[in-house]
């Protein structure tokens, strides 16, 4: 009778994998890519456009409906990704990638967009947009698998203190905003940590991100930590990614040759 029970788990399973992989099947794709270079003078960035056009790509040949902002304003950027939680209320896959500044100010993320003032904590976060909303956007949007990967505050020694506000992405300001289920959120470093803009043509943390993610039929956090490995390696350790999760099933951003996209969606998989 036992191993009866256990069979009949087993078919129930695969057959709840198969319905969810048939929802997801043909379920829209979207994907905001963020480039921010042009800050005021040493604050400007070398690599964040190349590194946000290099994602854009990628993702666009994965089948993502992609956007793609360079040097944008608070504004601008609030809009594009209202737009993006808006196309995935019906469900399907999100990608929010933003290359450029960011900082933590009284245990808050903030992405730094090009037309924020920097005198004071205050005119920066007024200016900025908190890492937490976006976390909050996306829980709510509907969508079945999300991915938001920062790679913020890079090689920025130059950027006025302000009491020490600036410290990169402080990954432990983020602890009330745990990642909703099918949702992944990677940081290109530790927390407290810089992330390097990068001797070459593109950041380390982009650079591998671009490696990885398109690898077909290669799960997301299985690329995520080849991610962990290749950049700390290309910085001798100097800079060590960081992402938390709680996706679940084998969802690969390029599914491979004849296969399904996923085992089963993530929100599919956790309510049923």
């Amino acid at each position: 009778m036992t191993l009866l029970i256990r069979i009949a788990a087993i078919l129930l399973l695969c057959g709840s994998a198969h319905a969810a992989d048939l929802a997801y099947r043909g379920a829209p794709k979207f994907a905001l890519v963020v480039g921010n270079t042009a800050y005021p003078g040493k604050l400007a960035l070398r690599n964040a456009e190349r590194d946000a056009r290099l994602i854009a790509q990628k993702l666009t040949q994965a089948g993502y409906t992609t956007e793609l902002l360079l040097n944008t304003d608070r504004a601008t950027l609030y809009r594009a990704f209202g737009k993006l939680a808006q196309q995935l209320q019906g469900g399907g896959a999100g990608v929010f990638y933003y290359a450029g500044h960011g900082a933590q100010i009284d245990g808050a993320n903030y992405l730094i967009p090009v037309d924020a003032r920097l005198e004071q904590a205050s005119t920066i976060t007024a200016g900025s947009v908190a890492v937490d909303y976006l976390v909050e956007r996306m829980k709510t949007s509907g969508a079945h698998l999300s991915l938001l990967l920062l790679d913020a505050c890079r090689n920025d020694p130059s950027l006025p203190r302000l009491g020490g506000v600036y410290r990169g992405l402080e990954v432990t300001g983020l602890a009330p905003e745990q990642p909703a289920n099918g949702m992944l959120i990677a940081y290109a470093t530790q927390p407290g940590e810089r992330a390097l803009d990068g001797a070459g043509q593109y950041g380390p943390f982009a650079q591998a991100l671009a490696k990885w993610l398109p690898q077909p039929g290669l799960p997301i956090e299985s690329a995520m930590k080849m991610v962990l490995t290749d950049v700390r390696s290309a910085t001798r350790d100097e800079q060590r990614p960081w992402y938390a999760t709680s996706l679940v099933g084998g969802f690969a951003l390029v599914p491979a040759a004849g296969a399904n996209p996923m085992l089963q969606t993530p929100r599919a998989a956790a309510e049923g």
